[in-house]
């Protein structure tokens, strides 16, 4: 596996080169710097990164240190339940997660020009709608774990149902802790960044420990779920008190996108019980059942865009504008 992962990136590596190379690109072009040049460079880079390395530290060391806790107190079965768990959750991560780079730049420009007006804009308009998305993908994941669980693990993996549901409010709070990020990144304040991802890692050290370790330790003995348990909980802390400080920095209402975190995940959490329900009630394998309760959940998360549009950060305009490529589609 690590020798796939090396050939890859070397042939991404190479790839790179030669794309450079075809359309007459230098790979490392020669730059003749002015006096006193280099050192404000090199500070400005030191000041912008070495928070950041002092933050992948930290994330490295305490994700070993988890790791190594539940091995040592809970085996290698739960390491496999939770292992299933982390990557079911971080399924629904994807396209959220690959909105990020866009946003960071977007973010930039704004934050190059001063125009805090503008990163507000950007910040109120696409945080709901991506937090929405991941919302959609993470509660069908809660409501659909044991059939999740089954189709990728097994039977073997009854027993992690639970981790997997627990998890699937991860990615959740992911998205605004991402995306929230993002600014800080843009705003070169990586210092603050740092400050607030560190402090939660940190905390939830001892967590962990009292969540995974047997009673006889002083500890719960929930092995994976106890891991899930924690990373929900730090994600959640770490994320508001990031998003407090955008808030402030912004001159939003940190009040309104608090709710609106707890508003839609009850709504889709609604929708997809019912759509659950629903399709229990007609007689269908397992994998007819999963699709069209995918199939009856996208619908009426779907019919909530048009019902209750400022839920995603939409204005009419943009629902006008879905509706005309709608029409177009179905013409």
């Amino acid at each position: 596996f690590i020798g796939l992962l090396c050939a890859s990136l070397i042939l991404l590596v190479m790839g790179t080169f030669w794309a450079l190379r075809r359309g007459e690109k230098e790979a490392f072009p020669k730059y003749e710097f002015l006096p006193n040049e280099r050192r404000t460079y090199a500070n400005e880079f030191l000041g912008y990164v070495h928070p950041l390395l002092v933050y992948s530290v930290v994330a490295l060391l305490c994700g070993i240190a988890d790791r190594w806790m539940l091995q040592s107190y809970a085996g290698s079965e739960e390491q496999g339940f939770y292992g299933l768990a982390y990557q079911i959750g971080a399924a629904c991560f994807l396209f959220t997660a690959a909105m990020r780079p866009l946003l960071t730049r977007e973010f930039a420009k704004a934050g190059a020009r001063n125009d805090v007006a503008e990163q507000a804009v950007l910040f109120r308009r696409y945080l709901p709608v991506l937090y929405c998305v991941a919302a959609y993908f993470g509660i069908f994941t809660v409501f659909h774990a044991d059939l999740i669980t089954e189709f990728i693990g097994g039977h073997e993996f009854e027993a992690a149902v639970s981790v997997v549901l627990l998890m699937g409010f991860y990615p959740i709070h992911q998205t605004y802790g991402q995306l929230s990020g993002a600014l800080f990144y843009a705003n070169a304040e990586t210092k603050t960044y740092r400050n607030i991802g560190c402090t939660g890692m940190l905390l939830g050290l001892p967590l962990s420990y009292f969540l995974i370790a047997p009673t006889d330790s002083g500890g719960y003995d929930l092995g994976a779920l106890g891991l899930a348990s924690k990373m929900v909980c730090i994600q959640f802390f770490t994320v508001n008190i990031g998003l407090w400080v955008n808030t402030r920095r912004l001159s939003l209402s940190y009040f309104n996108l608090f709710i609106h975190q707890g508003l839609v995940i009850l709504i889709l959490a609604a929708t997809a019980f019912g759509s659950r329900q629903l399709m229990s009630l007609v007689g269908l394998n397992s994998v007819l059942f999963f699709l069209m309760s995918g199939i009856c959940y996208t619908a009426a998360c779907g019919g909530w865009v048009f019902l209750a549009p400022k839920l995603l950060g939409l204005r009419a305009q943009d629902l006008d504008v879905v509706k005309s490529k709608l029409g177009t589609i179905f013409r």
